[in-house]
């Protein structure tokens, strides 16, 4: 009899543990989300400036720098000044603006092409510069564009940080990609296409494409928002 009452409980045991189990546990079911762990906040990196700072060094620049900037472009043909209410006159560049989506892209493929060649970006370098006179863009305003940097020497010589560009050398059909300083391309002809053929029948084609970065907007105009840097 006891053994009878010690089976019925075991048997009971088992299926309300099995119950449970088929209540609990799916093997169709995809398991419980998992907690998403908290973005990491992004410190302020070493470059950030107060905004008093960078108020004062701007104000600076259009007082000290900017006066100087149009009385020397702003001189005609005939030796004199071109007032500020002339259509003909050029407002100093005051600042340049890049949109951010943009930017973005420009900095994405210039690691995508950086990276194909084995080349680490050791900086984004900004010129300053000036449009032509006949640019439909700038009409002789100031700009500026960028560049990404790559060390560039060897252990007999200096190594520095300059511009680079990369080049694909096509030879047969076969592309190779290499990064090159920018030297080397500003001075072949206004091309960045060449061809070559040598006397085994050899076909070498040259392509380089640019990592310079232009085409912001600048101001004035239009006039200074009194909500920005003044």
């Amino acid at each position: 009899m006891k053994k009878l009452k010690l089976i019925a409980i075991l048997f009971g045991s088992a299926l309300l543990f099995m119950s449970c189990d088929k209540k609990g546990h799916n093997d169709h079911e995809p398991p419980p989300p998992t907690a998403m762990a908290p973005p990491v906040p992004v410190k302020a990196p070493s470059m950030i400036i107060p905004v008093q700072e960078a108020e004062d060094m701007f104000h600076r620049y259009k007082t000290e720098q900017v006066p100087v900037i149009e009385k020397a472009f702003n001189i005609d043909e005939n030796g004199k000044s071109i007032p500020a209410d002339d259509p003909r006159f050029i407002s100093a560049t005051t600042s340049i603006t890049f949109d951010i989506k943009e930017l973005k892209q420009y900095l994405k493929f210039i690691e995508q092409e950086a990276d194909d060649t084995k080349t680490e970006i050791t900086g984004l370098r900004v010129y300053f510069s000036q449009y032509p006179d006949y640019s439909k863009l700038g009409g002789g305003r100031n700009t500026v564009f960028l560049n990404p940097l790559m060390e560039y020497g060897d252990k007999n010589s200096l190594i520095d940080d300059i511009s680079f560009a990369i080049r694909s050398t096509t030879v047969n059909g076969v592309t190779t990609k290499t990064a090159v300083p920018v030297s080397k391309c500003y001075k072949e002809p206004n091309t960045n296409k060449s061809l070559t053929e040598n006397e085994d029948d050899t076909t070498i084609i040259i392509e380089d494409q640019s990592l310079s970065g232009n085409r912001g907007g600048w101001r004035p105009p239009p006039e200074n928002d009194p909500n920005d840097f003044q």
